[in-house]
């Protein structure tokens, strides 16, 4: 079991589109992790979860779930049903946001009390992207608390949620990963187990659940949604 793994360790050849939408949280060894012989699969955050007009595909793709092909450890996603002109400010606010988090890490990583955050340059641009566009803005906020949320684990080995540093929430919280406990089945959902989505980044998922669909070498993510 891994949390976090990058975008390159999840797809196979991925665009650089992939990350701007798709948020890798865990990926499951079948072997190692569960009695479900060898290879990977993986749990997944997406962005278009909310917004299914970015990915037009309504068979492949809707707000409650996605299917991915799979090659046994590797996802494949067909690139052109991908809505480029709905993504293209993504690439550009991804570039921005990930320039200014990599210029200030240590200041989004460091400890906040309540007072310190009303004053830090996480809040400062929270107010000035809230200025440009409201749609930056809940990018911004959702894809600085999935790195600062991964950059602390990766760091410390604890697992606190994004602001959790800045004065709102300091307890120490659980990657909440529930596995099945079957084994290979010739089911087309055959489950693999659930994730909560929430604890990883804001605006994510209450739920993820994640089945194998292994005659057509497919993955299946639904989404649930309080």
């Amino acid at each position: 079991m891994k949390l976090f793994p990058t975008i390159e360790e999840v797809f196979s050849n991925p665009l650089p589109i992939y990350k701007t939408i798709f948020f890798p949280l865990v990926t499951i060894d079948l072997g190692e992790d569960m009695d479900k012989k060898e290879g990977k699969v993986h749990f997944i955050s997406v962005l278009g979860d909310a917004y299914p007009y970015l990915i037009k595909d309504d068979e492949r793709f809707e707000w409650d779930f996605i299917i991915f092909d799979w090659d046994g450890t590797h996802y494949q996603f067909d690139n052109s049903v991908i809505n480029m002109e709905e993504t293209a400010p993504l690439l550009e606010w991804y570039a921005s946001i990930e320039e200014d988090y990599n210029k200030h890490k240590s200041e989004y990583l460091k400890n906040h009390s309540w007072e310190e955050a009303r004053d830090s340059h996480l809040e400062k641009m929270r107010i000035k992207r809230r200025k440009i566009s409201h749609d930056l803005y809940m990018y911004a906020d959702m894809l600085l608390s999935y790195w600062i949320t991964r950059d602390k684990y990766l760091e410390t080995g604890l697992f606190i949620r994004d602001y959790g540093y800045y004065g709102l929430n300091d307890k120490v919280n659980k990657p909440v990963i529930s596995l099945s406990k079957t084994g290979i089945t010739n089911r087309s959902d055959e489950l693999v187990g659930k994730v909560c989505g929430y604890n990883y980044l804001t605006y994510g998922e209450d739920e993820i659940k994640l089945s194998i669909d292994r005659k057509k070498q497919q993955i299946i993510q639904k989404f649930y949604w309080s």
